[in-house]
């Protein structure tokens, strides 16, 4: 009796389709003895998703997606725009599903959309070597990368607001530098592409030691200052 119960809430709250897929067959959700059947098509292949949600919103079960066609991923079925999924009872751990009543939510048509680099914050450093203070109030920090070998990568310079905002890096150099304002340090064109010179492998400092060591990226700074032009010394 709870399983059909069950069956009838989903039935009820399938998802709305997005972009520019329609749906030709509106999702339904039925019981099949002990399990729960979904089944919808749409009027094109597409992007869909199939999922099953708690009373609170929350994805218990993940249960298919892909892109509809001739290599539409299990369990959505291949070649086809028609589609029927089966739900066991079980969320994605493989146990009994709790939070109902529970609701069943179709999607159709997405657009991936970049959100962001996973455990990336530009503003973020490693081990702080120096500090100055540059035009406007902006913070220079002088740091490393934050590695096993702290060496690794040289000492870099980005610039921070007072509230430790990133504002942009100075050192190294950004990819899309034209070239000629990096010609200086032997950076060279691969298929079109900017591709700096290592000037130390342990480091992999691509600006000259001017010690003429080898051994560094670029001078250390102990006591480093910023003059009105926000140049570094």
């Amino acid at each position: 009796m709870k399983v059909t119960c069950w069956m009838i809430v989903c039935a009820l709250a399938v998802a709305s389709v997005a972009g520019a897929a329609e749906f030709s067959v509106k999702p339904t959700a039925t019981a099949e003895g002990e399990n729960a059947v979904i089944k919808f098509a749409v009027d094109a292949a597409c992007d869909v998703a199939v999922a099953v949600i708690d009373k609170d919103g929350k994805v218990v079960r993940h249960l298919a997606a892909g892109v509809l066609g001739d290599k539409a991923p299990a369990p959505l079925k291949a070649g086809a725009l028609e589609q029927a999924v089966t739900f066991d009872g079980k969320d994605d751990a493989g146990q009994a599903a709790v939070g109902g009543p529970f609701r069943v939510r179709v999607s159709a048509g997405m657009e991936p959309q970049f959100d962001g680099f996973l455990l990336y914050n530009p503003a973020a450093s490693g081990p702080v070597t120096a500090l100055a203070v540059g035009p406007k109030g902006n913070v220079y920090l002088f740091h490393k990368d934050p590695t096993a070998n702290w060496n690794m990568g040289g000492e870099k310079i980005k610039i921070i607001t007072r509230d430790g905002k990133r504002v942009r890096a100075v050192t190294p150099f950004p990819a899309d530098a034209p070239p000629e304002n990096v010609k200086a340090l032997g950076v060279f064109h691969t298929a079109g592409d900017l591709v700096p010179r290592i000037y130390s492998i342990q480091q992999l400092g691509v600006y000259p030691d001017p010690k003429g060591t080898g051994g560094s990226s670029r001078p250390a700074h102990s006591s480093p200052v910023v003059n009105s032009r926000g140049r570094a010394h």
